[in-house]
């Protein structure tokens, strides 16, 4: 063979070899590397995902923690909406509301406490462990008040503590004129239901 030969054997050699590594880039590597970049964005995005979710999960018990380790709020809310009927302590609080305000009590009538199946029936379905059924305990009272106490009572049991709703009121004018109302009032309490 030829010098010439050689050198042209050796740069057709050259260049199917270049070819080849083109081919083979083209056909078995660059689609092994999109996919190998495609799996490491998808590991990235759950790692992401799963830090997110790991710091939320860390503060909502956070906020647990620190919701049972405050007493005060316990004791709020426990005010607001007590875990049990306590007809007692509601009846009390009626009644040393009206006393604040020169309102004799002439009767009143405590109903059993019952469960809100109304209020209650939208969550039936999507019940959450930590959401409680309400309990409703009502209460009729009768007496007589002029306008003014009338008003003031009604405007302090609205702010009462306790949640208290007047679900029914009837007001009637004394007989002897004197400016006093006869009032018949239904109040509602509420109460979480424990098991």
């Amino acid at each position: 063979m030829q010098q010439g030969s050689k050198r042209l054997f050796s740069m057709v050699v050259t260049l199917l070899c270049l070819v080849a590594a083109f081919v083979i880039f083209f056909q078995f590597i660059r689609p092994a590397y999109i996919e190998a970049q495609e799996v490491r964005a998808e590991v990235i995005a759950r790692e992401n995902l799963l830090e997110q979710q790991s710091a939320a999960i860390a503060e909502v018990r956070q906020l647990i923690e620190k919701y049972r380790a405050d007493a005060a709020v316990q004791e709020t809310v426990s005010q607001v909406i007590p875990g049990k009927p306590e007809v007692g302590g509601a009846l009390y609080q009626l009644t040393a509301i009206a006393s604040q305000y020169n309102i004799s009590l002439q009767s009143t009538t405590a109903n059993a406490p019952q469960l809100s199946l109304a209020n209650n029936a939208r969550r039936a379905s999507s019940t959450v462990g930590a959401v409680r059924p309400l309990g409703v305990a009502t209460f009729q009272v009768r007496f007589a008040a002029n306008y003014n106490d009338l008003q003031e009572f009604l405007d302090r049991l609205e702010n009462n503590v306790r949640i208290m709703d007047v679900t029914a009121i009837a007001i009637t004018q004394t007989a002897g004129g004197n400016g006093q109302l006869s009032v018949d009032l239904t109040v509602a309490t509420y109460y979480q239901v424990t098991d």
